[in-house]
């Protein structure tokens, strides 16, 4: 197995071993936390940015990190899939995930994920738990995934996109995301490789955050996203589960500006985060993360640093972001 924390990433001879493909349109406000959050991770990375042609500040950004991206480029595409497509297709690396640029991984996050493909070459996709946070970076909630199976399937998406890593030969095999879906798009890759054959390996640990706030997609067009999540259930299953009918309406509304199920759905979240939370996390997360510019954590930091990713709050973007994270990258 190799020994991810031991490279230089920025060193001329490091290949990478992780393609990370990350979609962006006007999400300039969240975009440098997500690309701090994929080069502090100890794996070798190769970045591709494919920018729909932003007219916020994500220009600014980009200038900050150009330097550090393999490939970029910013300009009028044809929607997400195809721009983590074309991202992915240009890259060399054998694993290959995408990063959505409102979202995060964890310290060590990638780590995990890619050290889980390496010990079990069987396996195609490695996926993990994902928390919830919200625009300012407060924890919402938890999702841990499940086990993938035609039912399990066939009743949610099952696997938190963000906390995924998938084999390029996987990836090859399915021919990438279908570029005519713009809001399930995760959610059938996942239906396309089970179909196909692929193993997937569920390992407990925290690797990403997905951010949940007014301006993402799913939360501005929830009903065009249950209609698309219901047709790629209905295209791979033959049929549709009774609690899509039943859990549709109550899921719209919560997702609604000032709706009175806007604060029961956060309440419920936290609620059930806390019943299947291992206790252990905060000590876990801590101890995999090893930055290769930096050294680690005392007991004192990592107790400090627990209270910012604990349970209770995860403030992961800009001071809070750089407690652990290397600042002169």
């Amino acid at each position: 197995m190799r020994v991810f924390d031991s490279f230089d990433l920025a060193g001329p001879r490091c290949q990478p071993i992780v393609t990370v493909a990350v979609p962006s349109l006007n999400q300039g406000g969240f975009l440098d936390a997500t690309l701090r959050s994929i080069f502090s991770q100890p794996v070798p990375v190769e970045v591709m940015l494919a920018d729909g042609g932003s007219t916020d500040d994500t220009s600014r950004v980009i200038a900050r990190w150009q330097h550090r991206f393999t490939w970029w480029r910013s300009a009028p595409d044809k929607g997400q899939a195809a721009g983590i497509n074309e991202a992915i297709a240009r890259g060399r690396a054998p694993y290959v995930c995408w990063m959505n640029s409102d979202d995060l991984f964890l310290p060590g996050g990638l780590a995990a994920l890619l050290q889980t493909l390496e010990a079990k070459p069987g396996t195609a996709v490695a996926h993990g738990g994902c928390r919830l946070i919200d625009e300012s970076g407060d924890l919402i909630g938890l999702l841990r995934g499940k086990v993938v199976s035609a039912r399990s399937l066939s009743r949610s998406p099952v696997i938190p996109q963000p906390a995924s890593l998938i084999r390029r030969e996987a990836w090859n095999k399915v021919k990438g995301l279908k570029e005519d879906l713009h809001l399930s798009l995760d959610y059938d890759l996942w239906w396309r490789l089970y179909r196909s054959g692929s193993v997937f390996t569920k390992i407990d640990s925290e690797v990403a955050a997905a951010r949940f706030h007014p301006d993402a997609k799913s939360f501005r067009r929830p009903r065009e996203m249950y209609a698309e999540a219901k047709s790629v259930v209905s295209s791979h299953y033959g049929s549709l589960p009774m609690c899509w009918r039943i859990k549709e309406p109550f899921s719209i509304r919560a997702r609604q500006q000032g709706s009175l199920l806007q604060p029961l759905a956060r309440s419920y979240r936290l609620w059930s985060m806390r019943l299947t939370r291992p206790q252990k996390q905060r000590d876990e997360e801590l101890a995999a993360y090893c930055h290769p510019t930096a050294r680690a954590p005392s007991k004192v930091e990592s107790r400090e640093a627990g209270a910012l990713f604990g349970r209770r709050q995860l403030k992961l973007d800009g001071e809070a972001l750089q407690y652990l994270h290397n600042p002169n990258l």
